[in-house]
């Protein structure tokens, strides 16, 4: 086996480690039991805020996490700042049901992170979250 296809092989069979940040636990929950039932997906963390996020990020340091934008205690984006602030590869899907809001209309959000749960599945959560673990993924 050429050591491309081992390297290939390994990638295959490492567990994505993610972190779930939502304020509403009902909504955390869901999302724990749909991506537990993937094989190549464990979820080491869950927030439910922005402060706790940026607390477990330090701890745990996930391959992913999944954050909310609106907070009670701090924003999302607040969050996304200061994780990436410390952690400059940090790999952030935003899940919001807010596409219209003057934070995504601004940008201020890259467009790539975002993904609108009322139209997401839960295979296409999946499959977002393996994308951004990837170390080969593009950036659209």
């Amino acid at each position: 086996m050429s050591d491309r296809s081992n390297i290939t092989s390994i990638a295959r069979h490492e567990v994505i480690r993610i972190l779930t940040v939502d304020d509403h636990q009902l909504l955390r929950e869901g999302i724990v039991a749909v991506l537990e039932r993937q094989e190549d997906m464990c979820v080491v963390g869950q927030a439910g805020s922005g402060r706790e996020a940026i607390e477990s990020f330090r701890r745990l340091r996930p391959d992913v996490t999944l954050m909310d934008l609106r907070m009670p205690d701090m924003s999302g984006l607040e969050a996304i700042s200061a994780i990436r602030t410390e952690f400059s590869s940090a790999r952030i899907v935003v899940l919001t049901t807010y596409l219209k809001s003057p934070i995504v209309r601004r940008r201020e959000v890259a467009p790539q992170t975002l993904s609108n749960s009322p139209r997401c599945g839960r295979n296409d959560t999946a499959a977002t979250h393996r994308g951004h673990a990837s170390p080969h993924r593009v950036s659209g």
